[in-house]
Order: C-alpha cells, then sequence, then structure tokens
C-alpha cells in the first residue's frame, strides 16, 4: 500500500503546475533540434540528464552526515562567523561598505545550439536542475 501511495505522489508530483509547464522544454532540448536523424540523441539525453541529477543527490546525501556532525561539533563558531559574514553582506548592500566583489554581477552568454547538445551538455543540466530543485525543496521544508 505504502508503494502506491508513493507512485501516487510522484505523478501529482509530476503534474503540479510547477512542473507540467516545463516538460515541452526538457523533450525538445533531449530532442536536440527538429531533425528526424536525432532520434537516438533523445535516448543519450535522458540518459545524461537522470545521470547529473542522480550523482547530485548521491554526493548530497554521502556528504550529509560528515556535514552534519563537523556542523554540530562547532556550531557555535559556525553561528558566529555566518552572522558575522550576514551582517557584513548586509551592510553592503545598504551602501554602509563598499566590497566592490560584492557589487559584481555576471552574465553568460546563451551560444546554446539544439542540434549540437551531447552527453556531457545533458549531464551538466541534470546537475543544475537537481541543484535548482534543492534549493526549493530546502525553501518549502523550511516553512
Amino acid at each position: 500500500m505504502n508503494y502506491f501511495i508513493l507512485f501516487l505522489e510522484g505523478i501529482i508530483t509530476f503534474i503540479s503546475p510547477c512542473i507540467l509547464p516545463m516538460l515541452p522544454i526538457y523533450i525538445s532540448y533531449f530532442m536536440g533540434g527538429n531533425d528526424d536523424k536525432k532520434n537516438s540523441n533523445a535516448l543519450v539525453n535522458s540518459i545524461g540528464f537522470v545521470f547529473g541529477f542522480s550523482v547530485v543527490f548521491t554526493i548530497l546525501g554521502a556528504a550529509a552526515g560528515t556535514f552534519g556532525s563537523f556542523i554540530q561539533k562547532y556550531m557555535t563558531t559556525f553561528n558566529t562567523v555566518s552572522g558575522l559574514v550576514l551582517i557584513v553582506f548586509g551592510l553592503n548592500y545598504i551602501g554602509l561598505l563598499k566590497i566592490s566583489l560584492l557589487d559584481r554581477s555576471f552574465k553568460l552568454k546563451n551560444k546554446t545550439n539544439l542540434n549540437n547538445l551531447n552527453l556531457i551538455s545533458s549531464i551538466l543540466f541534470g546537475i543544475i536542475f537537481a541543484i535548482g530543485w534543492t534549493r526549493k525543496s530546502i525553501k518549502i521544508f523550511k516553512r
């Protein structure tokens, strides 16, 4: 019964308003353009995406225990240092401190050509998606 409930939760998550509109983007990304010759690329790109996605969560799972014990051991020091960093960021934001490194912005140039997608770019796409999904999940659980 628990597996059936988990399956239903997965389906509901899949058709949720935050995931369903993105499916055409992923499908077109995996297809790598609209050539009929590129149908085999969809499978390779999908496998690369799943691999990249899995790598991030495997690393997070493996590192969670180690990082948690480290934070617990040095909790006071960690809180003090992170609080000071947050204060410096806030003072820079309101203009009392001028730290040029914190005032920079970087933009990536979009040179993506859907006809040149390969396994490496799909793995990178999966890694980036997993990191973004992890940040979203952390925000949800902190409520």
